[in-house]
């Protein structure tokens, strides 16, 4: 054993090596009745593998690399397949790309699986956000149009089910107060006073003066907040985003210029 001090790069390659063994890497297949191999001969075995072929080391033990780790394979620029599989192994482990991935994986699932089903009407969206729904939608209706609604629930719900519709009514009610007293809290420490005051002036208006175009308006507002309270990862009480997060099928299923400029505004 000497005493000779380690150049930057053997430090990284080692640090590499000593990564790959902890985190499982088979380095040797050996049979059922082999010794196991010790650290230093695991040590040995990678360091011979990476030195012999990198491109082959590379392939073997990519996924288990970090960030850092794939600084040592810099300088595939005559072998494409190693330069796209590298390039997709550092994608993979950008944060944020990362990030922009996941975004673009939840607005493709938004686009080809939410649009036509029930996960943006109105009983959905009131279920998972009681308080913005009455901001923006309940309170700009008519009674008649409440009465209408109530009579409409009464006509295709059994007794029990209404019962039901009762508890669930008061959930959303103690749901939204808490909603509420969030926003408010958040609203206190971010806007000044004149931005209360006319949020404040805006959510106490007539009902009888706002138009249809303007009932319109806040419902596109309201829904276009849903949608980003789902991208933004909001929903997690109400869907599972890890079949979507980790699912490759929903990459790059639209243009990737298109949803690249939709993030980025």
């Amino acid at each position: 054993m000497t005493n000779k001090e380690e150049t930057p790069n053997e430090v990284k390659n080692n640090r590499m090596f000593d990564h790959i063994i902890t985190t499982g890497g088979i380095v040797k297949s050996q049979q059922k009745d082999e010794a196991d191999l010790t650290q230093d001969e695991k040590l040995s075995l990678l360091r011979l593998q990476f030195f012999q072929n990198k491109e082959s080391f590379l392939y073997k033990f990519g996924t288990l690399l970090t960030l850092d780790d794939l600084d040592n394979f810099n300088g595939f620029k005559e072998n494409s397949d190693c330069n796209y599989y590298l390039g997709k192994l550092k994608q993979n482990l950008d944060p944020k790309q990362i990030d922009s991935k996941i975004k673009n994986r939840r607005y493709n699932y938004l686009k080809q699986k939410l649009k036509n089903t029930s996960y943006f009407s109105d009983e959905e969206m009131k279920n998972r956000c009681p308080f913005l729904y009455q901001q923006y939608i309940e309170q700009y209706k008519t009674e008649e149009e409440r009465l209408k609604e109530k009579e409409n629930d009464l006509a295709k719900n059994s007794l029990a089910q209404f019962l039901l519709g009762t508890i669930d009514n008061k959930i959303h009610q103690a749901r939204c107060k808490i909603e509420e007293e969030a926003m408010e809290e958040q609203e206190e420490e971010e806007e000044d006073e004149d931005d209360d005051a006319e949020l404040q002036k805006y959510m106490e208006c007539d009902q009888t003066k706002v138009s249809e175009d303007e009932k319109e308006r806040s419902r596109e507002e309201f829904i276009s907040l849903m949608k980003e309270r789902f991208l933004s990862g909001q929903d997690k009480e109400f869907f599972d985003y890890q079949k979507v997060d980790s699912n490759e099928l929903y990459d790059d299923i639209y243009d990737q210029d298109l949803e690249d400029s939709y993030f980025d505004d």
